[in-house]
């Protein structure tokens, strides 16, 4: 059984990674793995709480350009007047 911080507990996926293993045709190798990838895939062992890209709210009532950094500082932003 193939045990990582996910505790994914398929027999399936642990078959396919072990044939992988004993296997040294690469194409069968590959396709042995994509399988097993497939698989993990469809049953989602966890939910990812990192995304490497940044995402922001906006409004119109404010005055702000994303740095290239980055970050975001306070004093980037600016209200915009009244109208």
């Amino acid at each position: 059984m193939v045990t990582s911080i996910s505790q994914l507990n398929n027999a399936e996926v642990d078959r396919l990674i072990e044939q992988s293993e004993q296997t040294l045709k690469i194409n069968e190798r590959k396709e042995l793995l994509q399988k097993a990838l497939l698989l993990v895939m469809s049953d989602l062992p966890y939910i990812p709480l990192y995304s490497r890209y940044n995402h922001y709210g906006v409004s119109n009532e404010i005055s702000w350009r994303p740095r290239q950094d980055g970050r975001l500082y306070a004093f980037d932003v600016q209200w915009k007047p009244v109208e």
